[in-house]
């Protein structure tokens, strides 16, 4: 049984799963009420190297500078490639709207977080845009 309960102790959710023997099925799940808590703004770092890591720092510094506050996670993401090589993904959800290879130059570095913040915050406006039609 899970119990949800506010900073108030009022109960606000409440699941409960019965599980049969040789059974993992749902038996009943009951939500009481919906608060419309959401967790918003939340940017992943998942960075190996320290200009990746200098990537991150430029892009969260803008992400809050410009108060985008998505509601959905925003990832920052490190793929080794062949050699010396690193790729950056930015995902927003689980789609990738933004990646580039690393370069260990300020300016350029900079000049990408520019980039990916214009992405996540037209990909945004485009989620706004699907969930209000």
């Amino acid at each position: 049984m899970l119990l949800i309960y506010d900073l108030d102790n009022k109960l606000v959710g409440k699941a409960v799963q019965v599980l049969k023997e040789n059974s993992l099925q749902l038996e009943k799940e009951e939500i009481i009420s919906n608060d419309g808590v959401e967790i918003r703004g939340i940017v992943i770092e998942k960075t190996r190297t320290k200009p990746a890591r200098d990537f991150y720092d430029y892009f969260y510094g803008e992400y809050h500078k410009y108060k985008i506050n998505g509601n959905r996670i925003v990832t920052v993401e490190e793929e080794f490639g062949q050699g010396r090589n690193s790729l950056i993904k930015v995902t927003v959800g689980r789609e990738v709207v933004y990646e580039f290879f690393v370069t260990p130059k300020k300016k350029y570095m900079k000049q990408m977080a520019d980039n990916a913040i214009r992405s996540v915050f037209q990909k945004f406006l485009q989620l706004q845009k699907e969930e209000t039609n």
